[in-house]
């Protein structure tokens, strides 16, 4: 509720003497409310529906109605609505049975001028009731956004590592099958071999891109160059075969 809009109260009484009670206690206490009074239950049910109380003011016992089946109705529609009842000497006993039904408070009616602070006591816990449901709330969407996005991290994980392993490991097969395969020395068994070193190295080459995408989206822009590792094996296997001897590969940062 805003601090310029009055409080509205949903009154349950049949009373109109009791009425002016409960007005006159609240003028004295400097509260900003509106009244809407019901008698019955289905001018309950329609107010509840329509004009959204900021709390409920309650008698116990009406013609056809009372305030246990008034509290069951609000609970039933799961609205933390503040829940008081106002009405004549009760037992200790029904008192603390409206208090476990989920009434906030209940406030005699030969005792009327504790009304104003139950009503503030109620409203400050419902308040915070309702603050502290939507921190739950917040915990369990983070957990629940937390367990979906390890499920992808774990799928990415894996996925990424299928896809650098496989053409990696072929890339290092294709090598040592050249360093020891005398036919390669035959210009197309060579061209052959460059060329799936060249595929597997572009695949390696998309997997990677793929890798700076995924963190590019994931912390913000990041500026990167493309390594063209193909042309690095091209050239270090004709030094190589120029030189018609063994030769081991050094790999150069540019």
């Amino acid at each position: 509720m805003g601090p310029n809009q009055k409080l509205k109260i949903l009154i349950l009484e049949d009373q109109i003497e009791d009425v002016y009670l409960i007005n006159r206690e609240l003028k004295k206490a400097n509260l900003e409310f509106a009244l809407t009074i019901v008698d019955s239950k289905i001018e309950y049910i329609n107010s509840l529906n329509s004009q959204k109380p900021d709390i409920i003011l309650s008698d116990h016992s009406l013609p056809q109605f009372n305030s246990l089946e008034a509290l069951q109705i609000c609970k039933e529609k799961r609205w933390n609505i503040p829940f008081i009842l106002v009405t004549g000497t009760v037992s200790e006993e029904f008192a603390a049975q409206c208090i476990k039904n989920g009434a906030d408070d209940y406030v005699l009616k030969s005792n009327i001028k504790r009304l104003s602070t139950s009503i503030s006591h109620a409203l400050r816990h419902h308040e915070e009731e309702r603050k502290r449901l939507e921190a739950e709330q917040m915990i369990i969407d983070q957990n629940t956004e937390l367990i979906k996005i390890n499920s992808e991290l774990d799928s990415f994980s894996y996925n990424i590592s299928h896809n650098l392993r496989a053409p990696l490991l072929s890339l290092i097969g294709l090598v040592n099958l050249a360093k020891t395969d005398t036919r390669v020395l035959n210009s197309t068994m060579l061209e052959d071999y460059l060329d799936k070193i060249d595929w597997c190295a572009k695949k390696l080459d998309k997997t990677l891109c793929d890798i700076l995408d995924y963190s590019k989206n994931a912390r913000g822009e990041l500026i990167y160059e493309v390594l063209d590792v193909s042309s690095i094996f091209r050239d270090e296997y004709e030094k190589i075969y120029t030189l018609k001897k063994p030769a081991l590969l050094i790999f150069k940062s540019k």
